[in-house]
This record gives structure tokens, sequence and C-alpha cells, in this order.
């Protein structure tokens, strides 16, 4: 998956070598691959306010392979969910950011670079806490 936008029926999923069109809205698609993963867009949303004090646009990190990020609040019907892990590289374009996925399709999304490098460090940052909040604390209940 590249990138998620709604669309005039429900939504359209960029992928690398083809477009589907989803009959269900970008948030509902969203909220199902989080279900997909075993939990829920609101408890994610709500642990990540509470843990890192993340209040707007908080990225969504699912695996290795799948971690978007939203360009508005992911409740607005504009919102285009970004798949970092399919990104090559982003350019500053003004007040917009070009990105370039790794098939070579470009992208321009009304988000500024700054605002995409953040966006980038909050997904890395969640990416590291979910990986060793589940080996440290096994490791000091079993060899303390």
């Amino acid at each position: 998956m590249n990138y998620l936008v709604n669309s005039r029926y429900g939504s359209l999923l960029y992928q690398t070598n083809e477009v589907i069109e989803l009959s269900m809205s970008s948030s509902t698609f969203v909220k199902q691959l989080c279900h997909a993963h075993l939990f829920t867009l609101s408890g994610y949303l709500q642990a990540c306010q509470q843990t890192f004090g993340y209040r707007y646009k908080i990225p969504l990190y699912l695996s290795k392979r799948l971690a978007l990020f939203p360009t508005k609040n992911w409740r607005e019907i504009d919102t285009v969910w970004i798949n970092q892990k399919n990104v090559r590289s982003f350019k500053a374009k003004g007040r917009q950011t070009e990105l370039t996925f790794f098939n070579q399709e470009k992208l321009i999304i009304d988000l500024s670079y700054g605002k995409v490098q953040e966006q980038i460090q909050r997904l890395e940052t969640i990416e590291k806490y979910k990986v060793n909040i589940f080996i440290h604390p096994m490791i000091e209940k079993h060899f303390k």
C-alpha cells in the first residue's frame, strides 16, 4: 500500500502496481486494518495520547511494512493516509511535500516538509516503543 484517499463512492487504495476501489471510506478501512492487527483505532489513539502526549494527526504503526500517517485529522474527508514504509523520498515544495514511492509514483500532499518529518519521527518513536514494550518487561520479570 502506498496511500489511501477518499473518493466519491468510497475510497481508493493506491498499491504498488494497481489502484483498488473500496466501497468504504478511508477511515472505515483504517479501522478495519487496526482490527486485522488485533486492536481498535480508538484504543490506539488513546494509548498514544497517554503514552507520548500526541494529540493531533497521530500516525498509525501497524507492522514493519505498514506505517501510516494522516495528512489531516483522520475524520476529515480529504485526509490522505500515507504508508511511510513505501516512500523512497520526501522533497519540500513550498508549503507542500512531494513524495516519491518505491514504484516511482509521485504524490504532492498539503503538508509541509517539517510536518512530514515530525510524522516520520513519531512513527519511529511508536515503532521502537511497540518493539521494546514486549521485550523489556519479559526480561525484567524472568531474569531479575
